[in-house]
């Protein structure tokens, strides 16, 4: 008795981390639609920014563990047995998750190989603890038939908590990165080519103006390009560059691609504008 009351305790503690990795993976869907609708009212710069996803899936985790832990003493206080079989599918669960949880955030950092082990070997510990918890070690064949049936449930909400997290984090992984916007200008082969240290460029959204540089004059197809680089970090969908050279009229270009580009391999196609120039562009 004493020692299925300590593989209790040691599962209330590995449900609370389970509640709690729970909490942070859906911490990213409340985020998500906070965002969207600050987004479609033009408010969304406050949570531009990685640092304030992560800091809102900390705070979730930490509600998550302590939530957790007050869900099992009180489910263990009305009945210790826990005969719900909702109830204790749930804590099946959780405690395989939480003991997963636990030991990914102890190997984190290391390669690969080690990861996967130490996952492995963390859910099939979290496994025979939940099953200890809730019945006798012997007869061993009842014991690992729990065995199994807790890793299969917590195999299947961990499979769901990592699709759920993987779909809804891809859109806000570079919030807060830093881009590079590469562009090439093509002239007529024959237009004068000026220093480039003399020509000006800009990158204009909305919210500012940022200083961008061109690099040296190049060849292709028989026309004068001229590459500049722009560096960013604002995510809006209103973005023009700004070319001036040396005695000419502004030369602006508007950038057709997403708020949130991705990176791109290559350049786009040629984009045609006045006087037979054309633009392409790259992101990275």
């Amino acid at each position: 008795m004493t020692d299925r009351l300590a593989f209790k305790l040691i599962a209330g503690a590995l449900f609370a981390l389970g509640c709690g990795y729970l909490a942070w993976t859906l911490a990213i869907g409340a985020f998500s639609i906070v965002y969207e609708i600050l987004l479609a009212q033009g408010a969304e710069a406050p949570l531009d920014n990685k640092v304030v996803l992560e800091q809102v899936r900390r705070y979730a985790w930490f509600a998550g563990v302590a939530l957790g832990a007050l869900a099992f003493l009180a489910w263990h206080r009305a009945d210790p047995a826990l005969p719900s079989r909702f109830k204790r599918m749930m804590v099946y669960s959780l405690v395989v998750t939480g003991a997963t949880h636990l030991g990914y955030m102890l190997m984190h950092g290391v390669s690969v190989e080690a990861m996967v082990l130490t996952a492995f070997s963390s859910l099939v510990a979290g496994s025979m603890i939940a099953a200890a918890a809730y019945g006798p070690v012997r007869p061993v064949l009842s014991f690992i038939g729990r065995t199994l049936g807790a890793g299969a449930i917590g195999v299947v909400l961990l499979w769901f908590a990592l699709a759920f997290d993987k779909g809804m984090s891809a859109p806000y992984d570079s919030l807060g990165k830093e881009r590079i916007l590469w562009v090439k200008v093509a002239f007529p082969q024959d237009r004068s080519r000026p220093d480039y240290k003399d020509i000006k460029v800009e990158l204009r959204t909305p919210g500012q103006s940022v200083k961008c540089f061109a690099i040296f004059w190049e060849t292709e197809n028989n026309r004068a390009v001229l590459p500049m680089r722009c560096d960013f970090i604002e995510l809006t969908a209103e973005r023009e560059v700004v070319l001036t050279l040396p005695g000419e009229a502004p030369l602006v270009m508007k950038m057709p691609f997403a708020r949130n580009p991705k990176p791109m391999y290559d350049y786009s196609t040629w984009i045609g504008l006045r006087d037979a120039i054309a633009f392409r562009y790259r992101v990275t």
